[in-house]
């Protein structure tokens, strides 16, 4: 699934879903069934009125976090208890304290934005390149560093590989993490961070 792809009213399938349903599919080191993904319609939180939300969505913001729970992290991450390493004391407390949590102190309309943005970020949309992609990744002269997360189910690296292949000057390089999208995160995974850092300074001595 393309994060494009999530529907702008925040639907909400995992809403329905059994919280014990979730943890076993991600015990068992598998992703979120297709059918249950944040684009889905059919569920959606009560305060939404069409066009924005009328208050805090609060059911849908932790039926979001749930999708990310299984999006968000590789499976490998949870098949080798990254959540208990972390501190917390089983998959239902990682997933009720980092990540329901985590979106309940999120604004839903926000939300929307940054969806929107996502969606309709297409370097090709415009009067010079008239929605030809590749043409607007050959257009790009600077030196360039791609560092996708090999584990990422989101920007998976064959896309990023893709469009290095498209660019004059860039390099591909992959993060070796079992920490997906959340490769980044300097709090919780230094590790991963410092070797971003790294290469980033190599990038800049080399200019």
């Amino acid at each position: 699934m393309h994060l494009a792809n999530v529907g702008l009213n925040l639907a909400v399938a995992l809403a329905q879903v059994p919280p014990k349903t979730l943890t076993q599919w991600l015990s068992d080191g598998k992703s979120v069934p297709a059918g249950l993904d944040p684009k889905d319609r059919r569920f959606s939180d009560p305060t939404w009125n069409g066009k924005r939300f009328e208050g805090h969505p609060a059911r849908g913001l932790r039926a979001f976090g749930r999708v990310f729970a299984g999006w968000g992290l590789s499976q490998a991450f949870y098949r080798e208890g990254g959540h208990l390493k972390l501190g917390y004391t089983s998959l239902d407390d990682f997933i009720e304290r980092d990540w329901e949590a985590g979106f309940l102190r999120r604004d839903g309309d926000n939300l929307l934005a940054m969806l929107w943005t996502w969606q309709h970020a297409d370097i090709s949309d415009n009067p010079l390149y008239k929605g030809d992609l590749a043409a607007a990744l050959q257009g790009i002269r600077a030196r360039s560093l791609v560092m996708p997360s090999e584990t990422d189910l989101y920007f998976t690296v064959e896309d990023s590989r893709r469009d290095v292949t498209l660019m004059r000057n860039a390099e591909l390089l992959m993060i070796p993490t079992i920490w997906g999208h959340r490769v980044n995160n300097p709090v919780q995974n230094p590790a991963d961070a410092q070797f971003v850092d790294d290469a980033l300074r190599r990038l800049l001595s080399e200019a």
